[in-house]
């Protein structure tokens, strides 16, 4: 995989600045820190990666996040684990 490619899938999305603040989403994610693994799953352009941005400026606990951009092409194990940095795995 080309190192271009990868640097977008890995790209955090930044907040944007005509922001509509979700407190009650935020808190949630806030609260699934205390799990091994939180999913946000919904509609294309319902507003997730927004979300992340935000929650990733404004969270309570600043702490290391990992992002790692899907597609179609990712769906398969070997090119999964490719995109992975190594310190994840």
């Amino acid at each position: 995989m080309s190192t271009s490619l990868l640097a977008a899938k890995l790209h955090f999305p930044r907040a944007r600045s005509d922001l509509v603040v979700r407190p009650r989403l935020v808190q949630i994610l806030e609260k699934g820190l205390q799990n091994p693994l939180t999913l946000i799953s919904a509609p294309a352009g319902a507003g997730k990666t927004t979300l992340m941005g935000e929650w990733n400026v404004y969270s309570e606990h600043k702490i290391p996040i990992a992002w790692l951009s899907l597609d179609l092409a990712n769906n398969n194990p070997h090119r999964f684990m490719a995109c992975l940095p190594k310190s994840a795995i």
